[in-house]
């Protein structure tokens, strides 16, 4: 007998490992599909498979979980439709906990980067950018390490911040060669391609495309030879080759043909066909021109990008997930039907016998009942009773405090009438500085407006008169007074931070400065509750911060910077520290340090200033908000 169980227990151990592991090579097959289909363009094709891919998964494989929903997501916004992107990034991210690899924490910020910046959020992108860049870098994965700098050198672009743009790309590159991935190559190269074009440096933007194309043709890579194809035709467009421009460009709508979109970007290539499409002879030129106008209207409205209800999509995924659940649970009732059945009949039987049992134990519980409430009646009159002569005894007392009570409200009422006065004179006080803040910073604003509308302009088209006569050095000088002009013009202006919040405003500060020369470090930014203070306040500390780092980085010749955020009851202490030269504080403060004292001195700020030659330099900043 003992030998038959054995058996048969080895018998359902064997199948269950074989069932497991054919549910595990059914997951690793669709996944494989899917990724083919995937680097053929075939995007929502590959979604399919994924979903199959999903299916062979059980509860307990979270990790491949993850993964198959941030596949899923991503072949969605491949194929432009946003909206079921970040469904399903929202469903892999629900599975997130700090026991996760480190290549699926960065890429939870990597994705929600990635949306950001589809939907034009460049602030909100850049943050999660860097979050996921730092995850990757504690990585050995080269090739991803290689997309979060390219990423990032996305955003820098989209900034014009080109110097910086350029060298996260170089930085890219590296790693990517260092991979040997040749598509994460040629993604790198491809991306300093739009960096030339938009530096207006043609020529070598058609260089880096074509080495791309190159290689994406090498790797039948369609969507890398549409995407090269269509940035070369722009370098060849602006450089004057219209011929080349032309040529290329016909060649784009068969590849587009070729990729699976979906929502608007398909409309948009069948719109382009019918265009193609029509005829130009002259009988029929009128009507094909109308409809090609109304084909382009329609094009222009199909590229508004749609805004992510993230609220209604987190409503959707516990929908789904408790739809889910239910036909879990059917399955299992299914499943354990004929058990069910069972313990059913069994648990009839018992009913009866449970039933006569409660019936004659019920006479007796009403009776203790009945014997209960009787003395809680009895206690509850005692109490009454002991509760009339404490009010007794009591309203002999109050006589004695009554006098004194009204002594003490009276002094009370007056105390309170000093201090709401006392308050509102403060806040008469704060609210004229605000007000003078604001004033100040509307002749700033002005100011900005003027530099950047006119005095740019102005002096924009004493450079382009310059080149024409021939005077290049004097132009070259003319554009870096431009450009300064144009960087004053920003910090003038009034940081907006409806987009993004202080916290995030500060991240992307340090990073336009951080590089391998000065490392910047924040300690303690996140600890201060920035949505409670003045948003003029927060937009004075931005530009004090701001002209503290742009003085380091052009005169201390420091390697370290940190900046530390603390919070002490009712005031702000903002300490900045570096390694640079110093100076010596008996000699006169520099126009850097003076404005910053003026500045904080509006806000009725303190500034307190450590240095000495070769050691480095202290600021101590105290606010109250």
């Amino acid at each position: 007998m003992k030998r038959k169980i054995c058996f048969s227990f080895l018998i359902f151990i064997t199948f269950t490992q074989s069932l497991k592991a054919q549910n595990q090579s059914d997951y690793e097959r669709y996944s494989f599909k899917g990724d083919t289909l995937f680097s053929d363009g075939k995007y929502l094709s590959a979604t399919k498979e994924y979903k199959n891919a999903l299916i062979q998964l059980t509860d307990n494989q979270y990790i491949e979980k993850i993964e198959t929903f941030y596949r899923i997501g991503h072949s969605f916004q491949r194929a432009t439709d946003l909206d079921s992107a970040s469904f399903y990034y929202l469903k892999g991210d629900s599975y997130y906990h700090e026991d996760l690899p480190k290549i699926l924490k960065s890429k939870f910020h990597h994705n929600k980067a990635s949306i950001n910046y589809a939907l034009g959020k460049t602030d909100s992108a850049m943050y999660h950018s860097i979050k996921a860049l730092d995850i990757a870098n504690k990585t050995d994965n080269l090739s991803y390490q290689s997309l979060t700098h390219s990423n990032l050198g996305d955003i820098f672009l989209k900034k014009e911040i080109f110097e910086k743009a350029e060298e996260y790309y170089n930085t890219s590159l590296k790693l990517a060669e260092k991979s040997k991935d040749e598509l994460a190559k040629a993604d790198v190269i491809q991306r300093i391609g739009q960096l030339k074009l938009k530096e207006k440096n043609y020529q070598e933007a058609i260089n880096y495309m074509n080495k791309a194309l190159s290689i994406y043709e090498r790797n039948k890579n369609k969507l890398g030879i549409l995407a090269s194809k269509t940035y070369l035709s722009q370098a060849y467009y602006f450089s004057g080759n219209f011929e080349l421009a032309t040529q290329i460009s016909f060649q784009l709508i068969p590849l587009m043909n070729e990729i699976e979109f979906s929502g608007n970007t398909k409309k948009l290539i069948n719109n382009a066909n019918e265009m193609i499409k029509l005829p130009s002879r002259d009988s029929l030129s009128k009507k094909a021109l109308a409809k090609a106008k109304k084909l382009m209207e329609e094009n222009i409205a199909l590229t508004t990008v749609p805004e992510v209800n993230i609220d209604q999509k987190k409503a959707i995924i516990k929908f789904f997930e408790e739809e889910v659940k239910q036909i879990k649970d059917t399955s299992f009732i299914t499943y354990k039907q004929p058990s069910l059945n069972k313990k059913l009949n069994e648990i009839s039987k018992q009913k009866d016998s449970l039933y006569q049992a409660a019936l004659k134990g019920q006479f007796k519980e009403l009776e203790i009942k009945y014997r209960t409430q009787e003395k809680e009646k009895e206690l509850a009159e005692q109490k009454i009773a002991t509760q009339e002569q404490e009010l007794l005894a009591q309203q002999e007392s109050s006589k004695k405090w009554l006098f004194i009570s009204l002594f003490l409200i009276s002094s009370l009422l007056i105390l309170s009438v000093i201090i709401y006065f006392y308050f509102r004179n403060k806040k008469q006080k704060i609210t004229h500085q605000i007000n003078i803040l604001k004033a100040k910073q509307q002749e700033q604003d002005n100011l900005g407006r003027e530099l950047h509308d006119r005095s740019s302009k102005d002096l924009e088209a004493v450079v382009i008169a310059l080149n024409k006569s021939g005077n290049k050095q004097l132009a070259d000088q003319v554009d870096i007074i431009k450009s300064e002009i144009r960087t004053l013009s920003h910090e003038l202006s009034y940081v907006d931070f409806t987009e993004s919040e202080f916290d995030e405003q500060i991240i992307t500060l340090a990073a336009c400065y951080d590089s391998h020369e000065t490392s910047i470090e924040l300690i303690g930014l996140n600890k201060i509750p920035w949505q409670q203070i003045e948003s003029t306040l927060k937009h004075h500390l931005l530009l004090t911060i701001r002209e503290a780092i742009s003085n380091v980085y052009n005169h201390a010749n420091a390697t370290e910077l940190i900046i530390e955020f603390q919070k002490n009851r009712d005031a702000i202490h903002l300490i900045i520290s570096d390694n640079g030269n110093g100076f010596d504080l008996k000699e006169k403060l520099g126009q850097g340090l003076r404005n910053l004292r003026n500045r904080l001195k509006d806000i009725g700020g303190h500034l307190d200033i450590i240095s000495s030659e070769e050691k480095g330099t202290i600021l101590n900043i105290i606010v109250k908000p």
